[in-house]
């Protein structure tokens, strides 16, 4: 049994290093032509997207266009942020449902990024490790921190839809325990946010969910936020920000503070 736990000790380990140098390492020309392709094929298929679809499989079908969308975002491709913003909203105004609501945060992020990589500060954080964070977690774990910065983006027309919509989701929807949710609402409504919060302490699966995340990517930067997120709502602030620290010591790219 001992030589079975050191086994998989050995092997996370190196899974590890081998993430984080994938992670941290230089986008290749192999890459980029995959993401390219990879959006190119979406881009096609939510322009020709047929209007008698059921709209779950139309969600399901933007659900995976947005990803090669974040990813292709993140590598310095460009999106057509609109098509994926006005299909996102039209499928969530005509039936929506927590995969709409979901794709539509996704989408206005999606936006509001492309937008946001004007300002110098923002194109830094975006664009220091994009394989490791992309476009839209670097504006949920800004919002989810204090910062000019983060006071900024909270201002972006796109992230105030995207807060709107969080409410709407969370008072007359089926509301989730949704840490990015929390992330855009926490300026803007801090009743609703203080809400989202206490369905966030009480979702002990989820919290489970993120502890086995970080068992088993020991190097990813996204598991570390997701623990020091979940840390700052539980109120638990220096705690978050010692989270954080600890991550940079062991060279794992963290590059937006909380």
């Amino acid at each position: 049994m001992l030589s079975a736990v050191k086994a998989s000790q050995i092997d996370r380990t190196e899974y590890g290093a081998t993430a984080l140098a994938y992670c941290t390492g230089q986008v290749t020309e192999e890459q980029l032509q995959s993401a390219r392709e990879d959006l190119e094929y979406w881009h096609a298929q939510i322009e020709q997207i047929e209007s008698d679809l059921p709209i779950p499989l139309q969600s399901m079908l933007l659900d995976e266009a947005l990803s090669a969308a974040l990813r292709a975002q993140s590598l310095g491709v460009a999106v057509n942020e609109k098509l994926f913003i006005d299909t996102a909203r039209r499928i969530d105004r005509e039936h929506a449902s927590a995969m709409s609501y979901a794709n539509l945060i996704r989408g206005l992020l999606v936006g509001a990024a492309a937008q946001l990589e004007q300002d110098p500060r923002f194109r830094k954080i975006a664009s220091g490790h994009p394989k490791c964070l992309d476009r839209e977690d670097a504006i949920v774990y800004l919002l989810a921190g204090d910062s000019p910065l983060a006071d900024e983006v909270a201002q972006n027309e796109l992230v105030k839809e995207a807060v709107e919509r969080a409410k709407q989701e969370l008072h007359d929807g089926a509301p989730l325990a949704d840490t990015r949710g929390w992330a855009l609402l926490r300026r803007h409504d801090p009743a609703s946010a203080r809400q989202m919060a206490a369905l966030i302490k009480a979702d002990t699966a989820g919290k489970l969910i993120v502890d086995l995340d970080r068992w088993f990517y020991p190097t990813s930067s996204l598991v570390r936020y997701k623990q020091a997120m979940l840390a700052k709502i539980d109120g638990r602030t220096d705690e978050a920000k010692a989270m954080i620290s600890e991550a940079e010591r062991a060279n794992i790219p963290m590059e937006v503070a909380f």
